[in-house]
């Protein structure tokens, strides 16, 4: 049975109460967003985590050849085999450090990894509850996956300029859920570049949630 009653005003409640819809001051309109933005309650419920590589920066592109190689992907997130979880990708962020890119695009992938990469330096996830512990999920920066990820779709595009001006579009991409890691799986940022440019770097960062399998 639907309670189609709305409360005017904030509340707060827990998990298995029957509870009425909030609605606007106006009477009008049930309010469908939360109080605390859009993830505020995954958040709070401790399932979402995020991981970005070093302030320093990393490679815009693996190679200039375009296309993916195994070694050298800018950031992998990968989940184990028996984690439990699924990882949802939520958002994925790109910030320009130094350097002059080339003309290229950042590139998200996918391989099915089920060892520990071979190669990469391993990133530790942060919960988006400032303090909690990391989850099941591992990351890296410059990983090398067991084969050639396959390319999912183009997030990024840039040219060839010497600073931020150089990206066309913004520099986050809201996911929404596009895509699950399931155990046993890794998504990848990696750049194809038109061109070596001049030391590109910058920073890549991937937001997630950990959900029971």
């Amino acid at each position: 049975m639907v309670n189609a009653d709305l409360i005017i005003g904030p509340r707060k409640s827990v998990d298995g109460v029957l509870a009425t819809t909030r609605g606007d001051k106006f009477l009008d309109a049930a309010i469908t967003m939360g109080r605390g933005g859009y993830y505020a309650d995954p958040t709070l419920r401790g399932t979402v985590y995020q991981v970005s590589t070093a302030a320093a920066g990393y490679t815009t592109g693996a190679g200039t050849s375009g296309a993916l190689t195994a070694a050298g992907n800018a950031i992998g997130l990968w989940n184990p085999v028996g984690s439990g979880v699924n990882a949802i990708i939520m958002k994925t962020s790109l910030g320009y450090v130094s350097g002059i890119l080339s003309y290229g695009t950042i590139v998200y992938g996918q391989y099915a990894q089920t060892t520990t990469p071979g190669a990469g330096t391993a990133i530790v996830p942060t919960s988006n509850v400032l303090g909690n512990t990391a989850g099941q999920c591992k990351a890296y920066s410059g990983v090398t996956a067991a084969g050639v990820p396959t390319i999912l779709r183009p997030a990024y595009i840039f040219g060839p300029y010497a600073g931020a001006a150089g990206f066309s579009n913004p520099t986050y991409d809201y996911v929404h859920g596009e895509y699950v890691v399931p155990p046993g799986n890794m998504f990848i940022m990696s750049g194809l570049a038109a061109g070596a440019g001049s030391s590109p770097l910058c920073i890549f960062g991937i937001e997630y949630s950990e959900e029971a399998v």
